[in-house]
């Protein structure tokens, strides 16, 4: 069984979180019946239970742009082969090289997953320095992890402080990462926070972003401000203040997103919502 991402869908008299499931067989594959099928399918038969929306092909856009931009490759693959939107081969290995960056990143390999952001984005180095320095600076850590300080030392003098030199704020946390390799137990050093598992997903996130924004993608889909539309207005018809919580800026920034997407039916859908 495939879930269908929580934020996306939910059935009617349901509650959000409880997202439905579908098999693969469910979708079809695109012939000559397939606007027929189309019609029959787990996508409209969910979003016909709560919504009337008549902008399907911006709907099916949105949500195929958030698929890609998170990483879901094969579910991404199976709504552009549903939906009759491109997928190509390129995209589908690009999304493969993106989970293996952040598969690498988790497990500590730091190298391998810097080795595939040059190899694949070759403007990264040029365009992020500053996240270029977290990531070799991560190795480091890994390094001491490892209690190598031979290479800790050799890496550092080759790649790292060349590029902190000329800051005081790189300057500062380089010292502060070197210094853990004095210490029998570097994770209970005054900078043991550094060794914190918790970093390799901040920085894998970082890069995720800026791998978005290389490939001139938003790094937040429209479908997270959609989503947020939801929550504004349940909070709203609570009787919450929604300033004190997303800000009015913030506030006004999704309501024009939502406006976009939807058009003249964003009144409708909000009624709609009403049950979540």
């Amino acid at each position: 069984m495939v879930p269908c991402n929580k934020k996306l869908f939910k059935k009617q008299k349901l509650p959000l979180h409880m997202a439905p499931k579908f098999a693969l067989s469910e979708l079809p594959e695109k012939d000559e019946n397939y606007t027929e099928l189309c019609e029959t399918s787990w996508f409209k038969r969910t979003i016909s239970g709560y919504c009337d929306i008549s902008h399907n092909a911006r709907m099916e856009a949105t949500i195929y742009a958030y698929l890609i931009s998170e990483g879901y490759k094969n579910a991404a693959e199976s709504f552009a082969r549903e939906t009759g939107l491109e997928f190509t081969t390129e995209m589908a290995r690009l999304l493969t090289v993106r989970a293996e960056i952040k598969r690498n990143f988790l497990d500590g390999k730091i190298m391998e997953a810097y080795q595939l952001i040059t190899d694949n984005y070759s403007n990264f180095k040029e365009k992020f320095p500053n996240i270029v320095f977290k990531i070799l600076l991560q190795h480091i850590t890994e390094l001491i992890r490892q209690k190598n300080a031979p290479e800790c030392f050799r890496f550092g003098q080759e790649h790292v402080i060349p590029l902190a030199e000329n800051s005081k704020e790189m300057t500062e946390i380089m010292e502060q990462t070197f210094s853990m390799i004095v210490f029998d137990e570097p994770l209970n050093s005054p900078y043991g926070h550094l060794m914190a598992i918790n970093n390799r997903i901040a920085l894998s996130e970082e890069v995720h972003d800026a791998i978005i924004e290389i490939s001139a993608k938003p790094k937040s889909p429209c479908i997270e401000h959609l989503f947020k539309v939801m929550v504004l207005y349940k909070m709203q018809s609570n009787g919450h203040e929604l300033n004190d919580i997303f800000g009015e800026k913030n506030k006004e920034s999704v309501m024009a997103n939502a406006r976009e997407f939807f058009g003249n039916d964003l009144e409708s859908f909000l009624t709609k919502i009403d049950d979540v």
